[in-house]
């Protein structure tokens, strides 16, 4: 898998750059051998992640870290309770996530409210100062614009 199709966060970007500028510059091809063995490990993670629960693709994979990985997973598979608290744990940070979202809407919509309100309220203060302009006095303005 090339590395562009593998997102990095920005900090594991900037190191692996780095990196890479590092292995180039001690000799010739040896960014590229970097470059390859992590490709080769982003592929084996997201053939991990897409297949953990394909016993037959997973039992084809030799690299330690995954294989240790996978056995990790079939002895938690294994383990009723640990699933039962993994299905508890997903559910309850799916529920935090949808709280969230649900204040994020709420506070959106009070801060568009407010904003509104401060719009319209500047609004009539520049329409009384331009009506008071014209000669209309400032107790019929404020009448017409049902300002106090």
């Amino acid at each position: 898998m090339p590395l562009e199709y593998v997102t990095f966060q920005d900090e594991a970007r900037s190191e692996l750059l780095a990196a890479i500028a590092y292995y180039s510059a001690i000799r010739s091809g040896l960014a590229e051998q970097f470059v390859a063995a992590i490709e080769q490990a982003t592929s084996l993670a997201r053939t991990f992640l897409q297949h953990a629960r394909e016993e037959h693709i997973m039992n084809q994979i030799a690299w330690p870290p995954v294989v240790e990985a996978w056995q990790q997973l079939k002895a938690l598979s294994d383990d009723d309770e640990a699933r039962r608290l993994a299905d508890v744990r997903e559910r309850a940070l799916k529920a935090e996530l949808t709280e969230i979202a649900a204040a994020e809407r709420r506070g959106e919509a009070r801060g568009e409210a407010r904003g509104e309100a401060r719009g319209e309220a500047r609004g009539k203060q520049a329409l009384l100062q331009a009506l008071i302009a014209d000669g209309m006095s400032e107790a019929h303005a404020r009448t017409l614009l049902h300002l106090s």
